[in-house]
């Protein structure tokens, strides 16, 4: 089967079987085929850390390639000259993970940002 021969949203599942395939054809190291394929799948995640459920956050930063998936990331982000921010945010998120101290909930309005109200000129 050829990638194109499948709608847009199969497309990557479809790629990244070929690539595994590939890859084990090649003599490549199971662990490494699945460490790839990881940091591939997740490489802009830490980017979202902070607006993705806690339980999705906390099932990848269990994850004993995430320090390395984090370097990835700050390499994504240094090559484009863009604020490092996002960066330690991830960083910041995953220190917490790792003092046992749970993330931040992200539920409904609570997780929404509150704007402070303009104040208006009464004249």
């Amino acid at each position: 089967m050829i990638a194109a021969d499948v709608d847009e949203a199969e497309s990557a599942p479809v790629g990244v079987q070929q690539q595994n395939d590939g890859a084990a054809i090649a003599g490549f190291a199971p662990d490494l085929i699945e460490a790839v394929a990881f940091l591939g799948r997740n490489h802009m995640l830490p980017a979202a850390l902070g607006r993705v459920r806690a339980e999705l956050a906390e099932e990848l930063m269990e994850s004993r390639l995430f320090p390395r998936l984090l370097e990835l990331y700050r390499a994504d982000m240094l090559a484009t000259f863009a604020s490092p921010e996002p960066y330690y945010q991830a960083c910041r998120l995953y220190r917490r993970h790792l003092r046992g101290r749970p993330l931040p909930q992200r539920t409904g309005a609570a997780s929404r940002r509150r704007r402070p109200r303009a104040r208006r000129f009464r004249g």
